[in-house]
């Protein structure tokens, strides 16, 4: 990729936009992020005549965009339902994931995670930050619903405890949950921790199935498969507490 600069005129303000030269891309592409940073996605060959005349044609677009962002970002500006942010922390994966905003004029919200480049991009009505913030949970939801029932199926095979069903919630005030018939439920917040976080409450809830209790019993169970259980557990209370305000209290 081959970055370059062009200003546009707005009225009386004067814009800085991005040109990103990608061989990859097949038709050019505008964006506005959160920041009311403007770029444009530029295939190859297509000369910077005809990338002035894209965004000519977008010049009415680009000023509504940027206005109404800037008001919605005022208007949000020391509320803890803030969401505009450059990054988000998924410690499951060891990663701070970037988060890229494409904004359009619709009524809905939508979010797509890359894992291998560590990137979150929201899509349709970004600057509605209570749906950004559901569109955020369904993806929490998705991406556990993914990751965490292959990982409980192989600590059960190292355990050798057998359950029967594992489902993802976003759940208040705990992590993780099971029943006296092997159902084992797991928060999926557990995301922003790192996995070795996750494995711990999965065991906590697979020796729950030997011992339905707290007792000395139950703990010695969980210590032989997660020695440091207890700083494990005191590292995933203090990382929560640790959490903006707009991810602990979903």
């Amino acid at each position: 990729m081959v970055q370059g600069q062009l200003s546009i005129v707005l009225g009386a303000e004067t814009v800085n936009c991005k040109l990103i030269r990608s061989d990859r891309a097949r038709y050019l592409r505008l964006k506005i992020n959160a920041n009311a940073e403007v770029s444009v996605t530029v295939p190859h060959g297509v000369s910077q005549q005809n990338v002035i005349a894209f965004i000519q044609q977008q010049k009415d677009w680009i000023r509504r965009t940027l206005l109404e962002l800037r008001r919605t970002k005022r208007a949000n500006t020391g509320s803890a339902n803030a969401f505009f942010t450059s990054s988000l922390p998924l410690r499951f994966f060891d990663a701070d994931f970037k988060l890229q905003y494409e904004w359009k004029d619709v009524c809905w919200c939508a979010a797509k995670l890359d894992t291998e480049q560590h990137i979150i991009t929201f899509t349709g009505n970004v600057l509605d930050c209570t749906l950004q913030h559901e569109t955020f949970r369904d993806l929490l939801l998705r991406t556990a619903a993914q990751h965490f029932p292959p990982m409980l199926d192989k600590l059960s095979a190292l355990t050798g405890i057998d359950y029967k069903k594992c489902s993802v919630r976003l759940q208040h005030g705990r992590w993780g949950s099971c029943t006296s018939q092997g159902h084992i439920s797991l928060n999926a917040q557990l995301l922003l921790f790192p996995a070795g976080l996750a494995e711990y409450v999965m065991i906590h809830e697979l020796c729950h199935l030997r011992h339905m209790n707290h007792s000395a019993s139950f703990w010695l169970e969980v210590a032989r498969y997660v020695p440091d259980y207890a700083i494990r557990r005191k590292t995933l209370q203090e990382s929560a507490r640790k959490l903006p305000d707009f991810l602990r209290h979903f």
